[in-house]
């Protein structure tokens, strides 16, 4: 019987220490931009609303990269790797965004203020609405300079 229980807590341990990270946020174009600039708006979460904000930038950018960008008066940007190669290169993105460097692709739009209408209380926290510019086309870029994605004029 001790070693049941002691194989129940073990697995339900392992079972926690899962993917250590879940992008969960919504993702919406508001508008394209001259130079490959996209404006989206991110729902994202978070245990505080300056930490739901800082995760708005990310997953605009984790967004473009495995969701790709559409709707509203956007024209329509696919995702720039397929989400089934990802672990094949984990590490690159793990370091990608625990480092920061994809901050030079995002800016918050206008003066970083949220709508009444975009900050709403969870269970868990809130989940915030940021309007946010993704520098697509160079984002898109520097993963193809990083060997990360193809480029569009390479074949299938």
């Amino acid at each position: 019987m001790k070693r049941i229980i002691v194989l129940l807590i073990s697995l339900t341990w392992m079972v926690s220490c899962g993917p250590a990270k879940v992008y969960d946020y919504e993702i919406h174009c508001i508008k394209t931009g001259e130079n490959g600039l996209q404006i989206v708006k991110v729902f994202s979460y978070g245990k505080s609303v300056e930490k739901a904000s800082v995760q708005c930038k990310k997953n605009a950018v984790h967004g473009a990269i495995f969701k790709g960008i559409s709707g509203g008066s956007c024209r329509p940007n696919p995702p720039i790797v397929r989400m089934d190669k990802y672990e094949t290169i984990k590490a690159y993105f793990d370091e990608f965004f625990s480092s920061g460097k994809y901050l030079q692709f995002v800016t918050l739009s206008g003066d970083g203020s949220i709508a009444p209408n975009d900050r709403l209380k969870t269970s868990n926290g809130y989940k915030v609405g940021l309007p946010v510019v993704v520098r697509y086309d160079a984002l898109r870029k520097k993963l193809e300079n990083d060997g990360i994605a193809r480029a569009l004029n390479q074949g299938f």
